[in-house]
């Protein structure tokens, strides 16, 4: 699975194989380098996805409070299926935790569905409820596999990712845009 660039993340799955760079697919669609990658002044990350939910539940203090799914991509409206409204009659918890679920369970239903247009993305979500109010800080050290340097990075955020990349023995790629081929090449990344 690959997650892009930081400013505004999104995952991907990626049907590679983790141990294969060659079979990346994702790290090389020209729309996500082009909607995420910032025109390929950011960054994807590759991560083994089992690895990283493990991660993710030791953040959260119930099973509940944890999504985790592909997107989907419906045709119609019929096929969405979505919570529009909340029916707390339905509710069997009326405490405050039964409430925070229904609304985190509904909440998710919703979140988890995009306009087919999008459907090249194959995009996968992981959600997470948190009374904290600071952003939520997830130990990727075992998940994270890879790095994709897009073509046009800066080199101060390729010294800064590639130091801890060779200090946690994790890849190093990048990619390049072909202009015959109007398509982006991923090679391996020896930065020193």
């Amino acid at each position: 699975y690959t997650a892009w660039d930081c400013t505004s993340p999104v995952f991907v799955k990626e049907n590679g194989k983790t141990d294969d760079y060659k079979t990346w697919s994702s790290v090389l669609n020209f729309p996500l380098w082009a909607h995420y990658g910032e025109n390929g002044e950011g960054v994807a990350l590759v991560f083994e996805l089992d690895q990283l939910i493990e991660s993710c539940k030791k953040i959260v203090k119930d099973d509940w409070a944890i999504f985790y799914d592909e997107v989907k991509y419906p045709l119609t409206l019929e096929e969405f299926e979505l919570p529009f409204t909340f029916d707390l009659d339905i509710m069997e918890d009326k405490s405050n935790e039964g409430f925070l679920k229904y609304a985190f369970e509904r909440a998710t239903k919703l979140w988890s569905h995009k306009n087919h247009l999008w459907s090249y993305e194959n995009e996968y979500r992981i959600m997470m409820y948190s009374e904290e109010e600071n952003p939520i800080s997830i130990n990727i050290e075992k998940s994270l596999k890879a790095v994709v340097f897009g073509s046009k990075v800066s080199n101060v955020v390729k010294e800064i990712i590639s130091q801890y990349c060779m200090n946690h023995d994790i890849e190093m790629h990048f990619v390049e845009f072909d202009e015959l081929t109007n398509n982006y090449l991923l090679y391996p990344h020896n930065f020193v």
